[in-house]
């Protein structure tokens, strides 16, 4: 067994939430993500993110900053409410 072959299967627990209101950005990031092992759910809107985090566990969200519904700062907190192990982490450039 080599070193990528262990690296993924100690990934393979590993679980990312991705929202962001971008369906390509979604998509590559998804992508990205489950072809390195992690378990990864993405979805388009941080009222649905919020409710998956209420069925599922996650260790990791990587959220976008704008929303229509609620900014990613209003979403990282209420995603701390409800789970608070989780590591929210956005990555917004102006």
């Amino acid at each position: 067994m080599d070193e990528v072959t262990i690296a993924n299967e100690s990934l393979s627990q590993q679980s990312i939430l991705v929202v962001d209101d971008d369906i390509s950005l979604l998509e590559i990031l998804k992508t990205g993500l489950s072809l390195r092992g992690y378990r990864c759910k993405a979805v388009r809107s941080a009222t649905i993110a919020l409710e998956l985090l209420n069925q599922d566990s996650f260790d990791i969200m990587v959220i976008d900053i704008v929303f229509p519904d609620m900014s990613g700062f209003q979403l990282s907190t209420k995603a701390k409410q409800i789970k608070p192990d989780i590591v929210p982490s956005s990555n917004h450039s102006q």
